[in-house]
């Protein structure tokens, strides 16, 4: 077996095939109107509803229908290859704990826990909500735990659900993203622990323990996507070197993947799809431009309405004037077409999620190597019990 390689060699690789391939995944799949790959136009359009369907749900069979198609898919595959973590063997927690807690949650936090990496010292946790993971941390682990929440009405009901389990569990209400959260930080005395941070906070999180040097981290990043600027602003010095641009909405690619809606959820994302983009039809003409146009999100109870009903409000709130006469059943059917270009678009660019999210989770590894920190990147659980299941581990070096 192939000595694995190191952080830097698999961003460079993943960056390189990234960017050699960035015609097939960088495009926005709302705003084409039409295949932009002459070379797969036989293939995805010989495809039916059924096979669309299985192919954008079994990332297996899809990587194997591509294959003909994209010479350098094995190097993709084999990149995305992220070693388990080594779990820890803990002793089933007593079901108390995991009261108040959905049970897929309460299981990934199990999850988490087994796999951290003990540094011994106290913990302190990041985004914390209730503070269900610190409580675990502090009833498997032996050690104190302080938990930074924005929401004092969580912290209050958290730091109760710790005194009744008599947890030595603190819960503040703090805006991690204000300098107030600095002051619960503790150089070489505190391990970070952020299971699902999103975005900006997690990079604030990373940015924190760098500068007030922690002695140990352990993050499952998440929302990559929801950042302050309009781009992504690689963290480390390779990332900051690449002529990869991605914005916000290629951000969004890396956490498009789901295995937990059910199929009523399935349902109304379809019909919600079908009837966007049958405004987006609808509102070209109306414009007279043929451009998309960004709207708004409506409340999921326009779709219980009728597709005229969803239309004449996102003109509303567009300030488009809606003519009589309008054909909504053709533009309804128009939409319809166009969630078969769009599913022929995510088949392809599917591929390139998990490389992705990998590039985007080897920048931050690579940034606390560089802040003085032994780094690891693994899983902590299957995809099926969530897809955003990488662990970044680090330690600060003596």
């Amino acid at each position: 077996m192939p000595a694995p390689l190191s952080l830097e060699a698999h961003f460079e690789a993943l960056d390189q095939l990234l960017q050699q391939h960035r015609h097939l995944w960088q495009l926005r799949t709302f705003e084409c109107t039409e295949l932009p790959w002459p070379e797969l136009q036989p293939w995805l359009g010989s495809l039916d509803h059924q096979q669309r369907q299985q192919l954008l749900n079994d990332e297996t069979e899809r990587r194997e229908a591509l294959r003909p198609y994209i010479a350098e898919i094995d190097a993709l595959e084999s990149l995305c290859r992220i070693a388990p973590s080594t779990p820890s063997d803990f002793a089933a927690p007593p079901a108390r704990l995991g009261n108040h807690i959905p049970g897929r949650k309460w299981q990934q936090i199990q999850a988490f826990n087994a796999a951290l990496r003990d540094s011994g010292r106290p913990f302190l946790e990041w985004c914390a909500g209730k503070g269900h993971l610190g409580r675990l941390l502090a009833f498997q682990r032996q050690r104190p735990v302080t938990s930074l929440e924005l929401q004092p009405q969580l912290c209050q009901h958290g730091q109760q659900l710790a005194d009744k389990q008599n947890l030595p569990c603190t819960l503040h209400a703090v805006d991690v993203m204000t300098p107030k959260a600095s002051a619960h930080l503790q150089p070489a005395a505190q391990q970070a622990v952020a299971l699902h941070a999103c975005g900006q906070l997690h990079i604030q999180l990373l940015e924190q323990v760098a500068e007030h040097q922690l002695e140990a981290l352990s993050v499952s990043p998440c929302c990559y996507h929801l950042i302050e600027a309009s781009h992504y602003q690689p963290l480390s010095s390779l990332g900051q070197r690449t002529s990869m641009r991605l914005s916000r909405y290629d951000l969004g690619l890396s956490v498009q993947e789901t295995v937990t809606a059910g199929s009523r959820e399935r349902r109304l994302r379809q019909q919600e799809l079908r009837w966007r983009l049958g405004f987006d039809q609808l509102q070209r003409q109306l414009r007279g431009v043929d451009q998309y146009l960004n709207c708004p999100t409506l409340p999921r109870s326009v779709l219980s309405g009728s597709f005229t009903d969803f239309c004449r409000q996102l003109a509303a709130r567009k300030q488009l004037v809606m003519p009589d006469g309008i054909d909504f059943d053709a533009f309804e059917q128009q939409g319809e077409e166009r969630v078969v270009l769009v599913e022929q678009l995510e088949i392809v660019r599917q591929l390139f999620r998990r490389p992705l999210e990998i590039w985007l989770v080897l920048d931050r590894g690579l940034f606390l190597q560089q802040q003085g920190y032994d780094v690891s990147i693994e899983t902590f659980c299957e995809r099926q019990l969530t897809p955003r299941n990488l662990l970044i581990q680090a330690r600060r070096r003596d």
